[in-house]
């Protein structure tokens, strides 16, 4: 965890996520061992715009990139232009790393630590809106695509959990989820049985109850249940993903696109023409989980 002596600037305006930090504190202080609690805390870090307070986490950065960027800025746009894209982006880092460790610190000071499950993850994957630059923080490059494309790079996103005693440490696992497994996972963890019934709406015929826990996975207690695929659409980008086990289908404005992810994890060489009865089965599952919407509007493929 990075370590910073925080000096403020006496011109700094209120910032976003040093707000909602604060709150998060003060709401963990009210809380205590004798009432399960829940909570989100929706950090907007690293984010665009890429502009924070010119305090001492920011000064840490500056000129010691021996590449800087400068982005001028969207017209029209709330982006605002900045001369060191790069310690911006860089702070914006190590300021919701120190954020981290701050809520880990006060868990610890509440006596919550070993109790309290934590879970550190994102919504998508690089953005470049606002000057960000995920080429030159992204080095290895292992996965293609960016925020709103369905390819790995895209939809890929971090998922650590810390509970003390329970969650296995020092593992990883190449089990295959999505969010919608969090709430059936919660479940697990609060000991609600028969989950999947009761929180079903009995008013609507095509409501169910879809995740599936990933408790074992975590503690290695139980058997994992594995779905048979996952799906994604994006009308931003006229994008729809399909991942089935190491098989990948990507389809770009109606074209179908299949990838092994096994070996062409960067997604490169399509391989639909040689496996018709994979991308046969996987536009199935697109044409049963598809929903129609004129606010919402995607190609589907042929």
């Amino acid at each position: 965890m990075a370590a910073f002596d925080i000096v403020r600037c006496s011109k700094c305006r209120q910032y976003s996520s040093d707000l909602i930090h604060q709150h998060a504190l003060n709401w963990l202080d009210k809380q205590s061992k004798d009432k399960p609690f829940l909570s989100i805390f929706t950090y907007t870090l690293p984010h665009a715009e890429l502009i924070q307070p010119e305090d001492s986490i920011l000064e840490a950065y500056k000129g010691h990139f021996c590449a800087e960027r400068q982005y001028g800025g969207d017209k029209g746009s709330r982006y605002n232009p900045t001369n060191i894209a790069h310690a911006q982006f860089a702070a914006m880092i190590s300021r919701l790393d120190m954020q981290v460790g701050e809520i880990m610190k006060k868990l610890e000071e509440k006596g919550l630590a070993e109790n309290t499950v934590v879970i550190f993850t994102s919504d998508n994957g690089p953005h470049e809106e606002g000057g960000a630059d995920p080429t030159f923080f992204n080095r290895d490059a292992k996965l293609r695509g960016l925020k709103r494309s369905t390819y790995e790079g895209g939809i890929r996103i971090p998922f650590i959990v810390s509970w003390p005693g329970q969650v296995r440490e020092g593992v990883t696992s190449d089990h295959q989820f999505a969010f919608y497994d969090l709430m059936a996972t919660f479940c697990d963890l609060a000991g609600i049985e028969n989950y999947e019934q009761r929180y079903r709406n009995p008013r609507l015929k095509n409501d169910w109850f879809d995740g599936l826990s990933i408790y074992p996975t975590l503690t290695g207690k139980g058997t994992q249940k594995e779905h048979d695929h996952l799906y994604w659409e994006f009308h931003e980008t006229n994008m729809l993903g399909v991942r089935m086990g190491n098989w990948k289908m990507v389809v770009n404005r109606g074209e179908v696109h299949l990838y092994d992810l096994a070996n062409d994890l960067h997604e490169d060489h399509d391989v639909a023409a040689a496996h018709p009865e994979v991308v046969k089965k996987m536009k199935a599952f697109i044409k049963q989980d598809h929903t129609d919407s004129p606010l919402f509007r995607v190609t589907l493929p042929q």
